[in-house]
């Protein structure tokens, strides 16, 4: 999983030096391709408990339960948005992570987060955009299937690397409330996720 991040960042460049220079990267009819969480630092915590946790990668020291993995973002994250107007768009994000504790079966989680972006030009490289979504979450493993709905809200700040390729500090925040345990559903106090991040974007206009 670690070789396939780097490669598709390696190819994400490629493909945005390739094609022609862009005065707007945020232009409408522009496709975004992102990958993120390569360099992460996470914070879980609710009334009871706090876990921290620092990732490359797919690899962490973070040490928790294995029902709370699956509340966990999944690094790395891939994300592919379209600009619907100038400055304005929405994007799919999504991850995969296989989970291996000790004293628990392994399981695999996925995620899926639509959302909306907002991007504002600070200078002639630099730009800051603001996000927010809904992200479904799924865990399972050989005894157990745990399902979790999350509310999203962040924002980054990018330097542009060349005319279309970005790297991105981002501060995500995440609200995990109610899940289902083998489609019943239990009430939860509330988690709460505070990530930081490094990642890249890249941004390619196939309308021309």
């Amino acid at each position: 999983m670690k070789k396939i991040s780097f490669m598709i960042c390696a190819l994400m460049l490629a493909a945005s030096t390739a094609l022609f220079a862009q005065e707007n990267p945020f232009s409408a009819g522009t496709v975004e391709f992102g990958i993120g969480n390569l360099l992460s630092y996470d914070r879980i915590w609710d009334d009871d408990f706090t876990y921290n946790n620092f990732s490359i990668g797919t690899f962490g020291n973070g040490t928790r339960p294995a029902w709370e993995m699956s509340i966990y973002p999944c690094p790395p994250v891939f994300n592919v948005g379209y600009f619907i107007i100038d400055g304005l768009a929405i994007d799919l994000q999504g991850g995969f992570y296989r989970v291996e504790e000790e004293d628990s079966d392994p399981g695999d989680i996925w995620f899926v987060a639509p959302r909306l972006k907002y991007y504002l030009v600070l200078s002639e490289a630099l730009f800051l955009d603001l996000h927010a979504g809904i992200q479904y979450t799924n865990f399972e493993n050989e005894s157990n299937e745990y399902e979790q709905l999350s509310y999203l809200a962040g924002a980054g700040i990018g330097y542009l690397l060349t005319e279309n390729f970005a790297v991105c500090l981002g501060l995500d925040y995440a609200l995990f409330e109610d899940y289902k345990k083998n489609g019943d559903e239990y009430k939860d106090s509330g988690y709460n996720l505070l990530t930081a991040s490094l990642g890249f974007k890249a941004f390619v206009d196939f309308s021309d």
